[in-house]
């Protein structure tokens, strides 16, 4: 089982997490690309900062977010 996978900042992703900034009222991108690729593939975000994230993905209903 793959606990991290690393996925090239595409053009669809970038969009996406643009649109997901727009949403949330954030200016993190790096977050936000986070949050669009994990809302890609239905996958859960481990972290130990979970507050921006959580922001995002709330917008992101197929993403969860488990504070480590």
């Amino acid at each position: 089982m793959n606990a991290c996978f690393v996925e090239p900042l595409d053009e669809a992703l970038a969009k996406s997490a643009g649109e997901l900034c727009g949403k949330a009222k954030v200016a993190d991108v790096v977050d936000a690309a986070v949050v669009a690729s994990a809302a890609r593939r239905g996958d859960a975000i481990l972290t130990s900062d979970p507050r921006d994230l959580r922001r995002l993905a709330s917008h992101t209903p197929s993403v969860e977010i488990i504070k480590l």
